[in-house]
């Protein structure tokens, strides 16, 4: 039987130049704990798992995922789509979400996707600072995204610290079509399973 194929983008920091991430890694501190192995996997890391055999889940590793480029990460997934198959899942997590939506907003997929899950999804228009300068900026329209993808989803929880509930009323805003899902307790969705998520993926017709 064929599998059914995902392919998820994770997260990632970026700055306006080099020298303010520079500056960024001299004022971040250190514990010991963040020396040590990894023990507690995310949800991204237990997809495949949790999914199980029927799935195939592709997670390329985007270059520089603590000063982010969008045109960096674009010619990385440019790369990774010579392995994609009709009927593809994306997913984007955080800054995955907005590359996500960024890129299948500019460009053709050279397959045919079933779906579209943005968790956690940065949202920008902004022209100038930062987000201008590493890329990470969505066009004023999003109907191209709207016509490859037949379904798309926005997860968002109340309580993100790191991304505000209003970036997914933002996405929702500008694709109407879309499901928006609120938590209420889910932080940045950093927690080890995302039973949910893996629900509404095995129910895709």
């Amino acid at each position: 039987m064929k599998k059914r194929q995902l392919i998820v983008i994770h997260g990632g920091d970026f700055y306006e130049s080099r020298q303010k991430f520079f500056a960024a890694l001299k004022k971040e501190g250190i514990e010991k704990e963040d020396l040590l192995p990894v023990g507690t996997k995310r949800w991204k890391d237990n997809l495949q798992s949790d999914l199980g055999e029927g799935f195939e889940v592709l997670a390329p590793k985007m270059p520089l995922a603590i000063h982010a480029r969008y045109e960096e990460w674009k010619v990385w997934f440019d790369k990774a789509l010579k392995f994609a198959e009709d009927g593809v899942t994306l997913v984007g997590h955080s800054l995955g979400g907005i590359f996500l939506a960024r890129y299948l907003s500019e460009n053709a997929l050279p397959v045919r996707a079933r779906a579209l899950y943005l968790v956690a999804p940065y949202f920008s228009q902004k022209d100038k600072g930062a987000d201008a300068i590493s890329g990470w900026v969505l066009p004023k329209s999003l109907r191209r995204l709207e016509n490859q993808v037949p379904k798309v989803s926005i997860y968002q929880s109340e309580d993100d610290k790191v991304v505000p509930l209003s970036h997914a009323r933002r996405y929702a805003k500008l694709l109407p079509k879309a499901k928006l899902v609120i938590f209420k307790e889910g932080g940045h969705f950093r927690q080890e399973h995302f039973p949910e998520l893996v629900r509404d993926i095995k129910s895709l017709v």
